[in-house]
């Protein structure tokens, strides 16, 4: 039996847990059989799971070549995990993880190339350094900016920002005809206290880095969305305001999350339209978007939306 901590919201009764990466030891080709337990999740003051009938696990012998395997949930809500040791250390993750290193890893292997600048804008709450990657010109008339791992339990934002970064670098006529249009800015890891301990939903001052965005953010509780304000002000002084934002998710939906504060939202529903029209032509994009009901106050899609002025999700 395995009792996962959760993640406390500060001053509200939040809390959240859905994430696991740990090494069992044992015999080779000895069954093992895991039972998880504390996935009595509270969101704005509702009880719910994070885990389902289906769910899937991640299990690998050298913590880089995952398999997935099957899951069972019990009537008390509890996960069990049963599996053949394929060797006598094996790791198990709810998704295939992205660390702290293998973000240092891809650093390393592109901040030489000349269309790669990395710029360190602020720190977490321990003292992290929190970078921007820009890919590509400051001259080029758009600016896009993607923001990943604002919830630690998210890895998979870090696997498609890589897999983003690795393509554009490509020696390819397309790919360079497309960034003499685009520029792109990337803040990689937002939580990164919070992937180095294991942590679920909120930043190690328990505060939720995807939301409070209608308002300054407070640079003692969250330095992390702080430090991306203050890149935001001196962008827009210099006048290279970012065009679109994009901050990347590990929902179970997959939707598009629209942004809708109460302020005129003619012009921006006509963008995000054609965003998915664009993403449905030209990706393997199927989910769809949130719908005219969907309201998801303080999101940081809503907060550049309506103080920046930047079409955002």
């Amino acid at each position: 039996m395995i009792s996962l901590l959760y993640d406390n919201e500060r001053n509200s009764p939040n809390r959240a847990n859905g994430h696991w990466h740990f090494q069992v030891l044992a015999e080779k080709d000895s069954r093992i059989k895991l039972v998880l337990k504390n996935f009595d999740n509270i969101w704005n003051g509702q009880l719910g799971s994070p885990i389902k009938d289906n769910n899937t696990c991640y299990l690998s012998a050298d913590g880089k070549n995952w398999q997935v395997i099957e899951t069972n949930k019990t009537p008390e809500n509890r996960l069990e995990i049963d599996f053949v040791m394929p060797a006598d250390s094996v790791y198990v993750a709810r998704l295939e993880p992205y660390r702290v290193s293998d973000l240092e890893k891809l650093k390393a292997e592109i901040e030489n190339n000349p269309l790669i600048h990395i710029t360190e804008i602020g720190r977490t709450v321990e003292n992290r350094p929190l970078e921007i990657i820009r890919v590509g010109q400051e001259s080029a008339p758009n600016r896009i900016l993607i923001r990943g791992r604002a919830h630690a339990w998210e890895p998979g934002g870090n696997w498609v920002i890589q897999g983003l970064i690795k393509n554009l670098l490509k020696n390819d006529p397309e790919i360079s005809e497309y960034l003499t249009r685009y520029c792109i800015y990337i803040l990689p890891m937002a939580n990164k206290d919070q992937v180095v301990h294991g942590g679920t939903r909120f930043n190690l001052q328990g505060m939720d880095l995807n939301r409070n965005w209608d308002k300054k953010a407070d640079s003692f509780l969250a330095p992390e969305n702080a430090a991306l304000e203050r890149w935001l002000a001196h962008q827009i002084e210099v006048g290279l305001k970012p065009d679109l934002a994009i901050d990347f998710h590990n929902d179970a939906g997959g939707n598009i999350h629209i942004s809708r504060p109460e302020i005129n939202l003619d012009q921006y529903l006509s963008h995000m339209e054609r965003f998915e029209d664009l993403l449905r032509k030209h990706t393997w994009f199927t989910e769809g978007s949130t719908g005219s009901n969907f309201r998801n106050p303080g999101t940081v899609g809503e907060g550049l939306l309506e103080r920046y002025g930047i079409d955002a999700l």
